[in-house]
């Protein structure tokens, strides 16, 4: 019988250790992931099958063919788990994967069934003294040294196939891969599985030795390539690893000290010094934890420490800073020099009623402006950023386009991929407050040339979620203060005028005081509402958590309602000026109403009001701004039914002189006479709408209106009080020809 510990045995067993660490290191760091978990069962086959070599070297004649078939039944598992793991690396294949996988572990179950049958792969065991020992194979060997080739080949080409289509991080993820695989796997063909079965078995034992390269390619290309996301896991076990040797280092010393000096360490003496030395480890132990913590994370993982210490300290700072250019400026200066990349820019987005424009707040090392801006203006990946509000890697996007069967979707992907690359982006972050996205952070690769890895997108996503409410706030406190000074403008402006014209000080006094009252009444309710719920919850009266869940619903509806308030404000602030903003398109105008009409519907139903549209033209080209003019449509449409109690609302699209016309009558309240000359002025409403809707803010007739005469039209009046109120918009075809500036 071989010792267990010659130093063939030892060699393989230090081999196993290695496995078992990169297995613990897979597994624990993407428990949830399946191809970690997948990776992990293939190790620990690995793992077995190397105990088994050392157990079957050790083994005596009685036990050898045991041992023996143990050693032949590991490897099929290898064999197994591997090609398991062809289908789930680096990305799942849609479809098959279950019914592959129980067809894979049934003809496993075959192999081991038919290894462990006697006399059919395995005959007989010689041990044979100062040699290794012989195998005498079965007829059915063939079989086995099939099964094997084959599924480990299968296994190599599928994975070869996904390294073609592959590029970026994910190839290089593969090539460290494969060659680990390929040199471990075909070294062992030849030692383990064709030399014995021609006669020679003098090198059966290294096979398992071979492992070895396969667990140092992957632990590279874990650390450097971020291979399935296990470099945090890493870090911890280094730690855990340091921690284990110190502990062990400490033991035996004791066991010495205690042997030589208090004659043992079953001792009164041992005893007696344990009651000082146990709580001296304790504090020992802890202190060189936090030292090991502290050096393993500066110095052997320091760009991730690094970058950790960077994104605490910016998020410190942007909770100081106010002003926009400063916050963009320090967002990207701080991710770009921490992170040493060659490119970074922040883009700030405007969402509008039916497009969302993005313009640049600050870049760094982009030379190409055409190239960002294709991926700026790339609407696919607007939407799927403001849907999935998570960071897009250049990287991983085709792998994104392989696992989604919609062929919108798979093309949206690939042409993303395109431009992001063309443009040097490596990473898309959207930048969040309240479920909606307001910017976007683009960044480009690292000098370095290393890949980004779990925990830089996940502190990048950190930092967004930071950076989002502080860019957000300061975008709002930005508009404030230009609405401020516009105002601040206008007051000296019409103060001059004043001393002229006293009746326009008092229309600009009357102005005033309806904005303050209009203002205080919009903004003293959701406040007040989301005052109310916040000091119930904390009162701590309320008990069950559907209730705290309906209460903190409503005081998030009334955090909404006050916003919607700001942003009401800030639009017709706007739309005050001369300059409205009017992004003109090729557009049919009768379809715009026809659209507008048809999402107004359902509120008209609820009030159990009728709603027709009455188009007298099929068709209408028109150069205008699509978002725009439904947005002055609209807000005619929805005065017409909040100010209907009974009877219906007739929506009518014509061309009459030359001219579009768009009628919206209804058989609603109507306006008093006086009030008729003021209706379409800021903040202006009618006496009775007041005591129909209170709420109103006396903006949408306002606003509408300079949308229309942006584009070169009008709207005017005729209502009879009691009766209803029809509005007409007229636009000059002229203005509304491609020609039209």
């Amino acid at each position: 019988m071989i010792p267990i510990f010659d130093d063939i045995n030892t060699i393989l067993i230090l081999v196993a250790l290695f496995n078992l660490v990169l297995g613990i290191l897979v597994i624990g760091g993407g428990i949830r992931k399946l191809a970690n978990v997948i990776y992990g069962l293939n190790i620990f086959s690995a793992i077995g099958w190397i105990i088994a070599m050392v157990m079957y070297r050790a083994a005596p004649q009685e036990t050898a063919l045991f041992w023996t078939v143990v050693l032949y039944i590991a490897p099929t598992f290898i064999a197994s788990s591997f090609l398991i793991f062809s289908y789930v690396f680096p990305s799942r294949s849609p479809g098959i994967f279950l019914r592959q996988s129980v067809t894979i572990i049934l003809v496993n179950l075959a192999v081991v069934v038919l290894t462990a049958w006697p006399e059919m792969v395995i005959k007989q065991v010689n041990v044979r003294p100062g040699l290794e020992k012989e195998i005498i194979f079965g007829r059915l060997y063939w079989i086995y040294v099939i099964y094997t080739l084959a599924f480990f080949s299968y296994g190599f080409y599928r994975i070869y196939r996904k390294f073609s289509q592959s590029s970026g991080v994910e190839r290089l993820q593969i090539i460290y891969l494969l060659f680990g695989y390929a040199l471990s796997t075909n070294l062992a063909f030849v030692t383990n599985l064709i030399m014995p079965w021609l006669g020679y078995f003098f090198l059966n034992w290294l096979g398992q030795v071979f492992s070895i390269f396969m667990v140092g390619f992957i632990t590279y290309a874990i650390l450097r390539y971020r291979l399935m996301d296990v470099r945090l896991a890493a870090r911890r076990m280094t730690i855990w690893l340091a921690l284990s040797v110190f502990t062990y280092v400490v033991f035996f010393g004791l066991v010495w000290m205690f042997n030589s000096h208090l004659g043992g360490v079953d001792t009164v003496g041992a005893y007696a010094s344990a009651v000082v030395i146990a709580p001296a480890f304790v504090i020992v132990f802890f202190g060189v934890d936090r030292l090991l913590r502290r050096f393993f994370s500066r110095y052997v993982f320091g760009d991730l420490y690094t970058f950790q210490e960077a994104i605490g300290r910016l998020a410190g700072r942007l909770n100081h800073l106010v002003g926009l250019d400063k916050i963009v400026r320090e967002i990207v200066s701080t991710i770009r020099r921490t992170m040493d990349l060659d490119r970074a820019a922040l883009l700030l987005c405007d969402w509008g009623d039916r497009d969302t424009a993005c313009r640049v707040a600050s870049v760094a090392g982009f030379a190409n402006a055409d190239d960002l801006a294709r991926v700026m203006s790339d609407k696919f990946m607007l939407n799927y950023l403001q849907d999935s509000q998570n960071p897009l890697v250049r990287d991983e996007a085709r792998i994104l386009a392989r696992n989604v069967s919609d062929r919108k979707a798979r093309e949206g992907f690939e042409t993303l991929r395109s431009l992001m690359e063309r443009a040097g982006a490596a990473v898309c972050l959207p930048l969040v407050n309240n479920d909606r996205m307001i910017g976007i952070i683009i960044l480009g690769d690292k000098v370095s040339g290393n890949a980004f890895t779990k925990e830089d997108l996940e502190l990048l996503d950190t930092l967004a979620k930071q950076a989002g409410i502080a860019v957000d706030n300061a975008i709002v406190y930005q508009e404030m203060d230009d609405l401020n000074v516009h105002l601040e403008e206008r007051v000296a402006e019409q103060t001059e005028d004043i001393r002229k014209k006293n009746e326009h000080l008092r229309e600009l006094l009357k102005m005033k005081s309806e904005f303050m009252d209009i203002t205080s009444h919009q903004m003293k309710t959701p406040i007040a509402i989301v005052g109310g719920y916040v000091s119930l919850l904390n009162s701590g009266k309320i008990r069950g958590t559907k209730k705290r869940q309906e209460i903190t619903r409503k005081a998030v509806e009334g955090i909404e309602r006050l916003n919607d308030v700001i942003h009401r404000f800030l639009a017709s602030s706007r739309a005050e000026g001369m300059d409205l903003a009017i992004d003109r398109g090729e557009a049919d105008m009768v379809g715009l109403v026809r659209s507008v009409c048809e999402g107004k519907r359902e509120m008209a139903e609820e009030k159990g009001i009728g709603l027709e549209f009455r188009n007298e033209v099929e068709e209408l080209a028109a150069d205008l701004d699509a978002g725009r003019f439904s947005e002055a449509v609209g807000n005619l449409i929805d005065n017409a039914v909040f100010y209907t109690q009974n009877g219906k609302v007739t929506v009518r699209m014509a061309v009459m002189d030359g001219q579009a016309v768009l009628e919206v009558a209804d058989t609603g309240i109507g306006i008093p006479e006086g009030d008729r000359v003021r209706i379409f002025d800021r903040f202006s409403r009618s006496r009775n709408a007041v005591k129909v809707k209170p709420n109103g803010s006396g903006l949408g007739l306002f606003i509408a209106r300079k949308i229309i005469r942006a584009h070169g039209g009008d709207i005017t009046l005729e209502s009879e009080e009691g009766k209803g109120s029809t509005f007409t918009i007229r636009i000059p075809l002229a203005k509304l020809a491609k020609t039209a500036q």
